[in-house]
Formats: C-alpha cells, structure tokens, sequence
C-alpha cells in the first residue's frame, strides 16, 4: 500500500478496526462522515426530498447497490421504458437486485442526475476521499462542455465518467457517439440509466463500462473527436514513474486523441503552480495547442482545492492561450512561462509576470534546508482538549490565535501525553529554543515567533528556518512581508499553506547589518511596537530591489486577500 512508514507506525500503535475508521482517527480516507453535494443539484429545494429518502433507506438497512437498483428502476418506469428489450438488456448486466419496499416515491422529479446524488449521498467522506469521488457540479460540466458539436457525428469520451455528468451535457446527432467508463461499477450503472432516460426514445444499450482506463481501455483502438473529463485527484500509481493520477489519466487520453481533436480535463489549482506537475506543465505547454485555463470558485462539498479546467487541442502549440477568473480574462504568453525554470503559469498580467520574475531572480536561498513539522494530531480532539487550564494540562496553540509575528492568548489545553497521540513531531521541535509557527489554513503566509517552547495541534505547523546570513527573526520578517505574501498568492494560491510551497520562496542574500537591523526591528514589534512594522517592510523592499510603483503594485493586490 502507498503509505508512509509514520502512517503505518501509527496503525500499528492505535490498532484500527480496519472494516471502518481509525478508533481515534483523524485520517479523512478513513472518516465516516457523510457529505452531501449540496453543489450539484440543478434544483436546491430538493435536498430535503433527498434527505428524507436516504433516512428512509437507513432505516431499513438497504444495501446501497439495492437502494441504487430499484430507485433506478423506478425512474425507468416513471419515463415507461423500463420493460423496453434494450433497457432490459443493459439492467441484465447490472443485475443488483430489486426491493419494492425502497420508497422511490420520494424522490423528486426534475433534476438533472437524481441517482448520482442519491449515490453521493450514500458515500461517506472517506469513501469520496480514496476513489476520488469528487462529482463534477452542473455549472462546471456546462461549461467544460460549451463550443463542443456532435452534429455531425463527433465521437466523445469521458475516460472517468463518474455518474455521467460531462455525458449528459453533450449534445450529440444519436447516443451511440458518447462513450464513457469508469472503475466504479456502481457509477457506470448510474451514467447508463441517465443515458436511457436522456435518450426515452432510442433503442441502445449505452457505452458505458466499469474498467481501470489507465490498465484495460475499452476503447484502446479508438480515437476520438472530445474528450472531457474529471479524473481522481491525488491517488497515486506507479507507471514507471510516480504522478498523481489526474496526470496519468490526461496523457493517456492526449494519445487517443484525433488531430485536431479537443480535450478538457478538470484539475485541482495545484497543476498550475506546483514542483511535482512540471512535467505536465511541459507537456501541455509544448505538446499540445493550449486553448484556455477557467478557474473555478465554487469548490466540491468536502474539498478545500480550488479547480481549473484546461483545455487543448491536439495541434501545434501557438504563442498565446487565455485564463479567465469570473470576469477577469488574461491572454497569456507561452514563451514567458517557457523562461521560467519551474513553468508555473499565474494568472496575472504581465506587469505581475516580470515583478514576480524579478523577485525570483533576487532570491539565492530558499526553506528547502529548514525543519518542518506538523502540529499534534490527538486523534480525538473532543476527549483531549480543554477549554479551561487543568491539572496536568498545559496551552496548546491552534491556527486561530496564529497573528503576525505574535500569538493571542491560549483558548486551548492539553495533557501532553505522546502516547496518546495519532501523530506528533519530535519533542526537540515543539521544545526548540526558537521556532516560528504558521497558519495551515490560510490564503496567504501568517508566522508568529516562539521562545516558550510550546505546544500545538496540527492547524498550527512548526518551521525552524536555516536561512544562510538570517536570523529566525529576520526570516520571520521576510514571511510575513507584503513581497512573499505576493510571491506565494500567485505561486500557489488555495487555502492551505503547504510545505511544498513555503520552500519555493525565494529569500535574497543580505548583508550582516541588515540582519541585525531587521531582527532588531522584529523584537520590537514583538515587543508591542507594532507601527515599526512599515519600517520593516521597507528594509525588505530594498533587499529585493523593488521601486515605489512595484510597491504600490504589491499593496493593491494584497490588499484583496
């Protein structure tokens, strides 16, 4: 199995029932919290309808594929198709049993994919979490889909169908031009009957199969006009090299792809700006005719990522492609990204590309040399935490009381027993002499410094930097300035401060006294002089060269975060 060996160490000291949760477990893959995709539906007010059918089912202990089977049957003879030979046919293949009992009154007309989020809905958040079963919402489909015609016969493929969403907003001359598969037999059953009751009056049995498409591709013959999809995000497969899936799946479907042909994946935000997806930036800036980067706001229920959908073509690749954000659109230049070492595409205008360009270059030194560690997991936080101080208990700090440069009082204690614990760092980092402390949850860098050799759970992680020629105080000044917190908004963007971006900021080589100055300026703040902060930001404005009007540049675009 691809885990660590911390993780396994922790399995073998918690002991988990491994048919369900952790018994003190935090780990999302393992939880059995249900999420329900309040995103997807086409008609919100039919939620409660949805709600009040899954009770029902609950309550007579239903097997999912049973529940899905006759709710499934139910719509077919809503429509009057369900005795048709090719409606039986397909049912035959997917034989998982029938139960009068399922109260499919219930559930309400008018909705675009009522079985897939019926199915969501069934699924708990650790379920969702290991088979990527992030459900691509009606607005996102549409608009992945939009400019696309099968009027005159275009084949399309969804090589990770889901329920059938990208399907469903394809508008094609007749069914049979729409293929789709899935490793999940239960999700192809579901994309099949949305195509029956799409398509009421053909005879066809649908194209839909239950296979891995990276291993044993139903189609591997075949080449298509589109191909669309939202692959698994963040599970990992070994194909010679380590990616994460959405990689693998993108390539594999780029071959069999007509020239000419059109293909739209949708990706977490990360695949623009990240180390490990450089290649994937390579080849989609050099291997295929990048078209359009859309950024999307609205985020999957139980997902923190942003999303982007790239689209390409299977052409020659041209000199500019376009990003759009809500109503902002930027055309961008290939060849500026291609000058980059890491080809992280921004979405900014070029006046951000050369500043951002510029602070790189100033930058000699980077965290990637630094100790980072993770805040304590209890595993049990309900049980472990106190709001109030206790025998035996000692402060122990989260996310909320992070500011900059300082923390706010304890709300929180603990009973520091490491015994106890799903996961904790080495004593000696929580002990540290020094230490800075960060946000985890956060849209831009927030560290607070620590000489008390305290305590804190894991939304509040530990950084003890090695910064050549800086003191801790001076890198502290340095993250919380307005130049990286500009650097990291375009850098990585999202919600959550990860080590992999944090070691990509880049930090200038200064001179003795400088250091001495910052660091000296820091203890003040610290020490309540919080107004010397600007003076702060100035000597960094002078490391990396910068010139009023760049100043001004940052101010404005940090001010909306």
């Amino acid at each position: 199995m691809s885990v660590s060996k911390a993780t396994v160490r922790n399995w073998e000291r918690l002991r988990p029932d491994l048919s369900g949760k952790l018994k003190h477990g935090a780990n999302k893959s393992r939880s059995g919290k249900q999420i329900r995709p309040a995103e997807y539906y086409t008609h919100p007010e039919n939620a409660a309808s949805v709600e009040d059918f899954v009770r029902c089912c609950a309550e007579q202990n239903q097997p999912r594929e049973v529940i899905l089977f006759s709710a499934a049957a139910g719509l077919l003879k809503r429509k009057g198709i369900f005795h048709r030979a090719h409606v039986q046919e397909f049912l035959g293949q997917h034989a998982y049993g029938l139960n009068g009992q399922i109260p499919v009154e219930k559930l309400p007309d008018h909705e675009r994919d009522i079985l897939g989020i019926l199915y969501q809905s069934l699924l708990t958040e650790g379920e969702k979490n290991s088979r990527g079963a992030y459900y691509t919402p009606p607005q996102t489909a549409t608009a992945m889909i939009a400019g696309i015609s099968l009027a005159n016969g275009e084949t399309f493929l969804d090589p990770c169908c889901g329920s059938g969403s990208f399907l469903l907003e394809a508008l094609p001359r007749s069914p049979e031009q729409l293929c789709g598969c899935d490793n999940d037999p239960l999700a192809v059953f579901i994309t099949g009957i949305n195509l029956l009751l799409k398509y009421p009056d053909q005879s066809f049995v649908p194209h839909v199969f239950c296979c891995d498409y990276l291993k044993e591709n139903p189609f591997c013959q075949k080449k298509f006009d589109h191909i669309v999809s939202n692959p698994p995000w963040g599970c990992e497969k070994k194909c010679g090299l380590t990616e994460d899936s959405f990689s693998l799946f993108f390539r594999r479907a780029f071959q069999q792809l007509k020239p000419g042909g059109r293909i739209c994946f949708l990706f977490p935000e990360s695949v623009l700006n990240v180390r490990i997806h450089r290649d994937l930036r390579k080849m989609l800036l050099t291997e295929t005719r990048l078209k359009t980067i859309r950024f999307y706001s609205r985020k999957f229920s139980g997902v923190m990522t942003g999303a982007v959908s790239i689209e390409s073509e299977n052409a020659s690749p041209t000199e500019y492609f376009t990003m759009k954000k809500e109503k902002q659109t930027y055309e961008k230049n290939i060849g500026g990204i291609m000058s980059s070492k890491e080809l992280m595409i921004s979405f900014c205008a070029d006046k951000d590309i050369s500043l951002l360009r510029m602070i790189a270059e100033k930058g000699k030194y980077d965290l990637s040399g630094s100790v980072f560690a993770l805040g304590i997991v209890t595993g049990n936080n309900h049980d472990m935490i106190r709001a109030e101080p206790e025998h035996g208990t000692e402060p122990v700090y989260t996310g909320k009381e992070v500011n900059r440069y300082v923390l706010s009082s304890p709300r929180c204690f603990l009973c520091y027993d490491r015994t106890r614990f799903q996961q904790a760092a080495k004593d000696e980092y929580y002990r540290a002499r020094e230490k800075l402390i960060y946000r985890f949850i956060s849209a831009v860098p927030v560290f607070a410094y620590d000489n008390q050799g305290i305590l804190c759970l894991n939304s509040a992680n530990i950084l003890i930097p090695k910064i050549p020629g800086m003191s801790i105080k001076t890198t502290l000044a340095f993250l919380n300035s307005r130049i990286l917190r500009y650097y990291y908004c375009h850098l990585a963007g999202g919600l959550k401060v990860l080590k992999k971006s944090l070691i990509q900021l880049p930090f200038p080589a200064i001179s003795a006294d400088t250091d001495k100055k910052i660091a000296s300026l820091v203890s003040l703040v610290l020490a309540g002089e919080v107004e010397l902060d600007e003076q702060i930001q100035g000597l960094i404005s002078r490391c990396y060269g910068l010139t009023p009007e760049q100043i001004r540049q940052i101010k404005v675009t940090i001010s909306k975060f």
